[in-house]
């Protein structure tokens, strides 16, 4: 039904209506720090109205212990990958900044190769998004 690879024993779910670029660096920290994989990222557009977009990240793990502990971390990370989310009536602003991309941020956004310092801002609206890269 999901099209999901017969070695995925288990699945983990993180969902937002808003918020998508801390959830899915929270979701990359996940990846880093368990034996999942991420299977899908989308943004849907559900922000109740604002600006932005929302999130649905679903890691898969030959174990249930990873997925959940991968959902655990996402969770956990949130209130760092927050910190600089800036939101009123007229719009946001976010970013972050990762020491060392990893799958997640590739998938999501096409981050550099793994391991490579990434920084992604946005601003809502206009759309502006960028990616910094140390070189």
């Amino acid at each position: 039904m999901m099209g999901l690879e017969a070695k995925y024993r288990s699945i983990g779910i993180v969902g937002a209506r808003t918020g998508a670029g801390p959830h899915i660096f929270a979701a990359d920290e996940a990846v880093k720090a368990t034996n999942c994989e991420i299977l899908t990222i989308e943004l849907p557009r559900d922000t109740k109205g604002g600006a932005g977009h929302g999130s649905l990240i679903v890691f898969g793990a030959e174990d249930v212990s990873d997925a959940r502990r991968a959902v655990e971390v996402t969770l956990s990370e949130l209130d760092r990958t927050f910190g600089d989310v800036y939101g009123n009536d007229a719009g946001h602003l976010e970013f972050q900044y990762t020491a060392r991309a990893s799958y997640a941020l590739n998938k999501a956004f096409g981050a550099p190769s793994a391991s490579r310092s990434a920084s992604p801002s946005a601003a809502q609206p206009p759309s502006v998004s960028s990616w910094r890269t140390p070189r």
